[in-house]
């Protein structure tokens, strides 16, 4: 098949988040479960039991009718293409109008890895306009069947760490809050990024997030130094998936958060029209 010039422009692009899968509770005792023995038996089977749901369960949002394509189920890798029904409106030839069902598609991508735990969601603004929607039906899905083997599943956007430290940059001397919102960390190819302690409270207090907050006085502003260590190891835990950031700039309304700025991936049409199947290998060189 030659290619042509439109395989080239068109583009799809994909925003990459993270999932973690942490128990419900990490101090329940006994042998509750039907299939695991203890907390410790369902961590290390963690992707399992998410793989065993993934296969069975497609995505529902409600209030929204979605259709699913199963693409792809291997090697970790649970691949579908959805589409959501939507109406739109067009003039007739006879001066008239008249509605029309659509059905725009995304594809949604699971990496099942322990290592990995990515979900990409393909970018199409006539299914939803933004992917926090999908984000919230994938999270909606599978809240009662994680929950029914005592796990739960928190989701959240990759960012570029240089965004985060352009803003400081940006607004040196103007900052007077600044809060992390970390999930606590299940994986460890980044946890390692966390201060030790931190990790170490959080699972002994059994707790899901933690939160850290800091403000300056109202007559002052923060002092936020890009070699601060422990500064430097909340920012890149959260830019890997492992949480947000929100900071507060005097004179600035809003406040800025790095929710907003999603990291992407871009394929080309040839990509994703001539195989399918090789997805997943173009995923692992971007992602690995």
């Amino acid at each position: 098949m030659r290619r042509t010039t439109n395989d080239f422009d068109k583009k799809h692009i994909f925003k990459i988040y993270r999932y973690q899968l942490l128990p419900v509770d990490r101090f329940v005792q006994g042998n509750l479960f039907d299939n695991y023995q203890s907390i410790e038996d369902i961590i290390n089977k963690k992707n399992i039991i998410f793989n065993e749901i993934l296969v069975k369960t497609p995505i529902k949002d409600t209030g929204n009718i979605l259709i699913e394509k199963r693409l792809i189920e291997s090697e970790n890798f649970i691949i579908s293409r959805y589409a959501v029904k939507r109406h739109i409106t067009i003039e007739t030839e006879n001066f008239t109008e008249t509605e029309l069902n659509t059905w725009p598609s995304f594809l949604l991508c699971f990496w099942n890895a322990p290592d990995k735990q990515y979900i990409l969601i393909e970018e199409n603004k006539k299914a939803y306009q933004d992917c926090k929607t999908i984000v919230n039906a994938i999270k909606g899905t599978f809240y009662k069947k994680l929950h029914d083997s005592h796990l739960n599943i928190h989701i959240e956007p990759l960012f570029e760490e240089k965004f985060f430290w352009d803003i400081i940059h940006k607004f040196d001397g103007q900052i007077t809050s600044m809060k992390f919102e970390m999930v606590t960390p299940n994986m460890a190819n980044i946890s390692h990024m966390l201060d030790e302690d931190l990790k170490v409270a959080a699972k002994a207090l059994n707790s899901q997030t933690t939160n850290l907050e800091f403000n300056s006085d109202s007559n002052a502003y923060l002092k936020i130094d890009d070699k601060n260590k422990m500064v430097q190891s909340l920012v890149s835990y959260a830019s890997q998936g492992g949480g947000n950031i929100t900071v507060k700039a005097k004179g600035i309304k809003r406040k800025i958060k790095t929710t907003k700025t999603v990291k992407t991936i871009t394929f080309d049409e040839f990509e994703l029209t001539t195989d399918i199947s090789n997805l997943p290998h173009l995923i692992r060189g971007l992602l690995s």
